[in-house]
């Protein structure tokens, strides 16, 4: 009897030792440490997968794999076999999702850091400039640095809003005006507010016959009906304030005074339009915020947040953006914000998610190369420590980040190094 105890009792303490050693591998932390900077074969093994691809979905128990770059392989991790010089991390209790897309940011070079930090592997410069174009260079030569998407350095009517506008007066200098921008190379052209109605006309031409869009603010002079379907994208919700309360303050005061009844019909008319919108409602609150009395500023948020929800409900496409790099704005953290703001004005924790993911791809026409966790794909990913559909904040602070294949752990970024020659 006693042996039998004493047998019993060793097999389970046999078997308990070999659970302990076959659960769990070295800590997740210190394998992520040991591999910052690491951009060869990877395998990501026993995730928990937001793709983004399948809709709200956490899939569990998934390898991921990565090499020279891209996303080589996804699939249940029994059934994904990694190859033999590929480095293997147990990463269970992690959950794995896009890189993160800020749609409209005033990118410097000592923002790189943060934004990296906060989990952010895209973004789009919404005034370019020439170290913008040293930046983006750099972001598809392998350097540390976010994917760089950048627009020119505005167009503007007299008097310009900024100095470094380029100046558009008279219609007929919109062709030229558009060649001599192509050259340059941005990927998008940002207009202004002075711009004249008939100088916005010929310039939503021109750049229409060289196949590259217009972005921006929706000029004071022109309606919002004509800007629709003319422009790609708008910023701030420009525009709307307008149509919505026939007039436009500074600081987005004009929020205060809109009609919400005709919300639903512009938002309609956005989703016909294909007109995709970056309502940055985080600036929007800080400025209504700092400038002007508590009740208006509350209501002027709470009609801004309902505009977002009627052009969501209405299909009209959204993108996260926070212009970040202006004072009142932090690069990297600010998104998160603005991801809080997108879930106030009524979209759920995924199409707030997806606002910044695969909205940004299908905007940039990057469909299944960016912004989800698919074969093909660009391999800019985030392990994080909860599920972001149930805390979306745990994206703020990633527990890895993996920017083209790279490595990165946040406490170990840099700020990135200026390979420009001095």
């Amino acid at each position: 009897m006693w042996v039998s105890r004493w047998a019993s009792l060793a097999l389970v303490a046999i078997a308990a030792c070999v659970a302990i050693g076959a659960a769990a591998p070295e800590p997740v932390s210190r394998q992520l440490a040991e591999l910052h900077d690491y951009e060869g074969p990877l395998a990501l093994i026993h995730a928990d997968l937001l793709s983004m691809d399948h809709g709200a979905t956490i899939e569990r128990d998934r390898t991921v794999l990565l090499r020279d770059g891209r996303i080589v392989a996804v699939g249940r991790t029994e059934e994904v076999t990694p190859p033999s010089d590929a480095r293997v991390v147990d990463v269970r209790g992690l959950y794995v999702m896009p890189g993160l897309a800020d749609m409209h940011v005033h990118l410097q070079r000592e923002h790189v850091a943060a934004f990296l930090r906060h989990g952010i592997t895209t973004v789009r410069d919404l005034w370019g400039h020439a170290g913008i174009v040293d930046l983006r260079s750099e972001s598809r030569d392998g350097g540390r640095v976010p994917w760089v998407v950048a627009t020119g350095p505005g167009i503007d009517g007299s008097p310009p809003v900024r100095p470094t506008s380029a100046v558009l007066d008279r219609p007929e200098d919109a062709a030229g005006l558009v060649d001599e921008l192509t050259d340059q190379g941005w990927d998008a052209f940002k207009i202004y507010q002075n711009l004249r109605l008939d100088a916005f006309l010929a310039l939503a031409r021109a750049a229409t016959a060289v196949d590259v869009g217009l972005v921006g603010h929706v000029p004071t002079d022109v309606p919002l009906s004509e800007a629709l379907g003319r422009m790609r994208s708008i910023e701030h919700l420009e525009g709307y304030d307008k149509a919505l309360s026939g007039q436009r303050e500074r600081a987005f005061r004009s929020w205060t005074s809109v009609d919400p009844g005709q919300m639903p019909l512009w938002a309609r008319r956005t989703a016909d339009a294909g007109t995709w919108n970056v309502p940055t409602l985080i600036v929007m609150r800080k400025a209504l915020t700092n400038n002007t009395d508590p009740k208006e500023a509350a209501r002027a948020i709470t009609n801004a947040r309902l505009m977002v929800r009627h052009l969501h409900d209405a299909g009209a496409p959204l993108m996260a953006g926070t212009d970040a790099g202006v004072p009142v704005i932090e690069p990297g953290s600010s998104l998160h914000e603005e991801l809080i703001e997108l879930i106030a004005a009524g979209l759920s924790p995924y199409d707030a998610l997806a606002a910044a993911t695969v909205n940004p791809a299908r905007f940039l026409g990057l469909e299944g190369k960016v912004g989800g966790v698919k074969v093909g794909a660009r391999a800019d990913l985030l392990l994080l420590k909860a599920n972001p559909l149930e805390d979306i904040q745990t994206a703020r602070s990633p527990a890895g980040v993996v920017l083209r294949g790279r490595m990165l752990i946040p406490g170990h970024i840099r700020p990135a190094v200026d390979r420009r020659p001095r």
